[in-house]
């Protein structure tokens, strides 16, 4: 290998060493509060880039056409990732960010104001965009009720967020971050939409 080619390496090699250790401290801190794990984990790649003057796309290029770099770095972040610790941090980061999203719901559609936390992630600007979509927003009684159920829910049985209220299984998180407030996966919700209307029993009289 040309001494540029070691160099090059040995730079990639840095930054996923770097990351990798970023990666494992996640698990000593605690949930993520700055948004879900994904963008705290994209936001360490970025820093662990940062630290030799290049950029996440070059370093997505470079594992492209390195293939053992890319497996060793897929297999230790993923084995960081199952650790229970980092899994129970990760669930409770998305938990996390659900309350955060019926939060801005529900000063939206009913102007409660969501506590500080809540605004903490979003920019100056979004925040603007927000509070002026507030004064526009129609109130839904039904929906505000909704949101109110799954925030108490949040509290009160937190181990239960984010669960079907039909058959128990986790909810998927496209259809959560699409409805934060549903009470059923796709299959129970359709399930029950579709169940024919129970008709009244008539009574059979024998003669």
């Amino acid at each position: 290998m040309a001494p540029d080619d070691e160099a090059e390496d040995s730079r990639w090699r840095r930054i996923k060493a770097v990351f990798v250790d970023m990666v494992g401290e996640l698990s000593k801190s605690g949930p993520p509060t700055q948004g879900p794990l994904e963008r705290v984990l994209e936001r360490l790649l970025i820093e662990a880039c940062a630290k030799e003057q290049t950029t996440v796309d070059e370093f997505v290029a470079a594992l492209e056409s390195d293939e053992p770099l890319r497996d060793e770095l897929q297999a230790e972040v993923s084995r960081l990732l199952s650790d229970p610790a980092l899994s129970a941090a990760r669930k409770e980061s998305q938990r996390r960010e659900l309350e955060r999203h019926l939060m801005l719901l529900r000063f939206l559609l009913g102007g409660a104001e969501p506590p500080e936390w809540v605004w903490e992630p979003i920019d100056e600007e979004e925040r603007t965009k927000i509070r002026n979509a507030r004064q526009t927003s129609p109130e839904d009684p039904s929906v505000l009720t909704r949101i109110e159920n799954a925030l108490k829910k949040a509290a009160e049985r937190p181990e239960a967020f984010g669960s079907c209220e039909a058959c128990k299984e986790p909810i998927a998180p496209a259809r959560l971050e699409l409805i934060p407030f549903a009470e059923r996966c796709a299959k129970c919700q359709k399930a029950a939409e579709t169940k024919p209307e129970e008709r009244p029993t008539v009574p059979v009289r024998r003669f």
